[in-house]
């Protein structure tokens, strides 16, 4: 199992054949008027594992983690929780799923913000992305 894609959006939603839509994607400079400052996004994750090697293949369970870290490296929001995956029900092709989370982003200061998404599995190397978020203050006309 391995991520394939972590993004931020306004709005994020998954159908049942698995397609992903995504409203308001990346943006990730964030004009913060007053302080502290909060706000929301969706954080879609995407997985995929490689196909069954034999047709009783047992689900993956691995260990989600979602952290968001300050411009002084503390820590805002964490979120940590176990997840079954199910493998591939076909030996010729991957299983691919979505992970869909609200986030909430919160700060006392100006500056440069990370989410960062950390899968585990015993079956699998640790996988880590990063995404940063530049919290700014208006411009001043």
């Amino acid at each position: 199992m391995k991520i394939d894609h972590v993004i931020l959006a306004e709005g994020a939603a998954a159908d049942l054949r698995g397609a992903l839509t995504l409203v308001g994607v990346n943006q990730r400079v964030v004009n913060a008027p007053s302080l502290p400052f909060s706000f929301k996004q969706s954080l879609a994750i995407t997985f995929t594992s490689g196909p069954a090697s034999t047709a009783n293949e047992a689900a993956q369970n691995g260990q989600l983690s979602v952290a968001v870290t300050g411009p002084g490296g503390d820590t805002t929001f964490a979120v940590s929780t176990a997840i079954p995956i199910a493998p591939s029900a076909r030996k010729d092709a991957p299983s691919i799923g979505h992970i869909l989370l609200e986030l909430p982003i919160s700060g006392t200061s100006h500056g440069t913000y990370r989410v960062s998404v950390t899968w585990e599995a015993p079956e699998d190397d640790r996988d880590t992305r990063n995404i940063d978020l530049y919290v700014v203050a208006p411009e001043q006309a």
